[in-house]
């Protein structure tokens, strides 16, 4: 009997050790399986934050590009309104030289009707008008020689403001001979 009671007390031993070390592994387990859970937890949040880091380089990116081609295409505007100032700007100047020549074409062909050949005279005249014209005013050549001739016919009542007073000679014995003028040529600014 002793030896069936050391018996029961090894089964018992057994039994209690036995339902210790399950108890154990499904303790052991739940803390696995938490672990477990946290880690596939972090894992998804990493990879959420490397989609949405992924997505604001890319952003980034574009925009950086984006940025990269507003300033070529502002160049390039910049580059195009330059030009089309510059035709603008020798357009003018051209029309500037157009009704020049032609102003100029036209006095000295009315000067020399009226017979007037002294090539200093003849710019004195072109000077007196241009001062006195507005050339913009008057386009188109008709209107143009129009102006001329009443000019000239103020020029002939008047004779007086034939030379303008910058190149009238200044009157006193103090005045001292200028060198020739030598004519400058006709611009309109």
């Amino acid at each position: 009997m002793v030896l069936f009671v050391i018996t029961m007390l090894l089964v018992a031993a057994v039994v209690l050790g036995k339902y210790l070390v399950i108890s154990e592994i499904r303790r052991l387990e739940d803390v696995l399986r938490g672990k477990q859970q946290r880690l596939l937890d972090a894992s998804g949040r990493v990879k959420v934050t490397q989609q949405r880091l992924m997505v604001a380089q890319k952003a980034e990116g574009l925009a950086a590009h984006k940025v990269a081609t507003l300033k070529y295409r502002l160049t390039h505007l910049e580059e195009q309104l330059v030009q089309v100032e510059l035709i603008e700007i020798k357009a003018e100047l051209e029309k500037q030289r157009e009704v020049a020549f032609v102003l100029d074409r036209v006095i000295r062909k009315a000067l020399s009707q009226a017979g007037v050949e002294d090539e200093d005279h003849v710019r004195k005249v072109i000077g007196v008008i241009t001062g006195l014209i507005d050339l913009e005013k008057h386009e188109n050549s008709d209107e143009l020689i129009a102006a001329i001739r009443e000019k000239l016919i103020q020029l002939k009542e008047n004779p007086a403001q034939e030379a303008p007073p910058s190149q009238a000679p200044s009157p006193g014995p103090e005045a001292q001979p200028s060198a020739p003028q030598e004519a400058a040529p006709l611009t309109l600014i």
